[in-house]
């Protein structure tokens, strides 16, 4: 039984692990961005300034910033990846970087779908 208990206390402290992701259901990411203008890939993002995460049906993540360019990252391959499962990361680390892993769940049950990897996150400034 105690280990039971440790190791749903483990998975808790995981998903607390990144506070500020909060999920809704899209389609895809398109419509989000067309005030936006793509910039060139960058390697990491720092997780503190992450306000929120969005999960697309497209296999997008989307990491809206809490100040500056909103980041799209398309794991790949990651085809359990949609709008209406979580996602968990369990890293110490300021960053989220390309090729830092995370594991996509369901939202209600204790079903897992496997791992997947970051890819490059590509920067969308508004437009003016």
């Amino acid at each position: 039984m105690r280990p039971l208990a440790f190791a749903a206390g483990f998975a808790l402290i995981g998903a607390l692990a990144v506070p500020s992701l909060a999920f809704r259901q899209a389609e895809n990411p398109a419509k989000m961005l067309a005030n936006r203008t793509a910039g060139p890939p960058r390697e990491c993002i720092l997780r503190s300034q992450v306000d929120r995460t969005k999960l697309f049906n497209s296999g997008d993540v989307l990491f809206e910033m809490k100040s500056g360019p909103w980041y799209l990252n398309h794991p790949d391959p990651c085809p359990n990846l949609r709008s209406d499962r979580v996602l968990i990361e369990r890293s110490p680390s300021s960053n989220i970087c390309r090729g830092d892993t995370f594991e996509v769940h369901d939202r209600v049950a204790p079903t897992g779908y496997g791992r997947c990897a970051y890819s490059d996150f590509i920067p969308y400034t508004k437009t003016k």
